[in-house]
């Protein structure tokens, strides 16, 4: 059987490397922001070519179309691609589907949709205020819901006393509290 109460230093010491790591991780790399937040379209179209051809379909994004960042995905229940691409105004939008008619047998549009930057810039403002409020939220149900555990010990001592050696629990019961 573990000792984990007897090796508590080790486990706090590698679960604060670890969230270490993570702090770290999260400022050099940043977050992969979403279509939502910095903007972009979503082209869903169908085309003859399958799932086996998705790394091709991307390709052609890339290399015809020129967008770098292009993310291709393929639906299988639908039978459909879902192509996320930087934001097109609607010109560059019919621009892209012409080419892609010439490109992909069987190419139809389904739906386009276009995220401006605005948008984005707002949704990510929100987010923060939510994310906010939440911590607020669980911080004050944690402190409502505990609030009478100083019982049958009152917090402070049970917090000093359980510091100590195994003695802490034998000094508690001879003090009578």
């Amino acid at each position: 059987m573990l000792n984990i109460v007897g090796q508590k230093k080790t486990y706090l010491t590698i679960s604060g490397i670890l969230v270490g790591l993570s702090v770290v991780a999260m400022l050099v790399f940043g977050f992969r922001e979403g279509i939502d937040f910095k903007g972009g379209a979503i082209l869903t179209f169908k085309a003859d070519a399958g799932a086996s051809d998705i790394h091709g379909v991307e390709q052609m994004f890339r290399a015809d179309l020129g967008l770098s960042d292009a993310r291709v995905n393929y639906d299988a229940g639908n039978k459909n691609f879902l192509a996320r691409i930087p934001h097109a105004s609607e010109q560059e939008h019919q621009n892209y589907n012409s080419l892609l008619k010439a490109k992909l047998a069987g190419f139809e549009e389904l739906s386009f949709q276009s995220i401006g930057p605005s948008v984005g810039a707002e949704l990510r403002q929100r987010s923060l205020i939510a994310l906010a409020l939440v911590l607020i939220g669980i911080s004050l149900y944690v402190a409502f819901a505990f609030r009478k555990v100083y019982r049958p010990v009152s917090s402070w001592k049970y917090g000093w006393v359980s510091r100590g050696t195994s003695g802490g629990a034998r000094a508690l019961r001879e003090s009578g509290d």
